[in-house]
């Protein structure tokens, strides 16, 4: 059982998954396209609206690392913007090329020592992720107020927004109710070993802290506005590359696209998920009769705009943040771990 278990959280058995499955994915794509015929799509495409796209995407990384800066709290105002967004670019670049979204984890590693503490950085992270869950789970609902959904979807709408209204009520509890669950976790603290206690409590209660945050009406206010600009970015980003291939869809196609792609996540992939990206854009956009070929241009020309800039960014902004250190010092409460 212990060996199946390394099997599974192993990263070469990951990466190996992910290239076989990027690969079919792909096959699956490109099969009965000439891609010269996709080289003359692409090639023809205008370049405004791409220039436009490429100042959306920018946006949408500015909106997120401001997001992230009222996340943190009064740590984050301690913080230069420029090297919040430079940990950001640095995540999200190793998320596209490394599994397990390992970027997440690298911005806890970089700005919890010195600071507020990696568990209580990471809690923010997570904080993010169930913000984006829950305006995920609305996006699904929108979309199913637009058009109907075809069946490979609507099997999985169900499932999204149990899970967002999961958030929801996560989120909620766990503001409300969060000095109470410290409270509780330090009564039943005697069963956890004396060497470990200290540890864990400063964990749990740094990891808490996170969510002080969401008591302030104007922060929520805030993080309402960035994510809304976040996600409104995502969907424009969508908008503008069809309409630079001249493809003049509803606006439920970008949403769609959007939707889909998200989803797309949870697949293992190869980096820069190659293959299952394109494969999704040829899904959704045969929802509104378009063909292969024009599908599979418009999923080459946005993973492109959306993925390559954000990775080169990430790339030249190591040096930002400088090396993050192979042993992390001991966690302190006192520095708010």
């Amino acid at each position: 059982m212990n060996r199946l278990r390394a099997l599974r959280s192993s990263p070469t058995l990951r990466l190996t998954l992910g290239l076989l499955l990027s690969a079919l994915f792909l096959y699956v794509a490109v099969r009965n396209i000439d891609m010269r015929d996709v080289a003359r799509v692409v090639g023809g495409a205008h370049v405004v609206f791409i220039c436009l796209a490429l100042v959306s995407v920018t946006a949408n990384t500015f909106a997120k690392a401001f997001r992230w800066k009222v996340l943190l709290g009064v740590a984050g105002q301690q913080v230069a913007f420029s090297r919040l967004l430079a940990g950001l670019l640095v995540g999200q670049m190793l998320n596209t090329l490394l599994p397990a979204r390992i970027g997440d984890v690298t911005r806890a590693y970089a700005f919890g020592q010195p600071g507020p503490g990696r568990t209580f950085v990471l809690g923010t992270v997570v904080l993010e992720k169930l913000i984006d869950m829950i305006a995920y789970g609305l996006l699904v609902v929108a979309l199913l107020l637009a058009i109907p959904l075809p069946a490979w979807l609507d099997r999985s709408v169900t499932a999204v927004i149990v899970i967002a209204v999961g958030a929801i009520a996560m989120l909620v509890a766990l503001t409300r109710f969060r000095e109470g669950i410290a409270a509780r976790l330090e009564q039943y603290a005697d069963r956890i070993p004396e060497r470990l206690r200290a540890k864990t409590l400063g964990r749990v209660r740094s990891g808490l802290e996170s969510l002080e945050i969401m008591g302030s009406r104007a922060d929520v206010a805030r993080l309402v506005w960035w994510s809304g600009l976040i996600w409104g970015t995502a969907f424009l980003n969508n908008y503008l590359v069809l309409l630079a291939l001249d493809m003049h869809l509803p606006l439920s196609a970008s949403l769609l696209v959007l939707i889909v792609l998200q989803a797309g996540i949870t697949i293992p992939s190869a980096p820069g998920r190659v293959g299952i990206f394109e494969y999704l854009c040829v899904l959704s956009l045969a929802v509104y009769g378009v063909g292969q070929t024009a599908a599979f241009s418009y999923g080459i020309l946005l993973h492109g705009v959306v993925m390559i800039p954000p990775t080169l960014a990430g790339l030249l902004m190591v040096w930002r943040l400088g090396p993050v250190p192979n042993e992390i010092p001991p966690l302190s409460v006192a520095a708010h771990d």
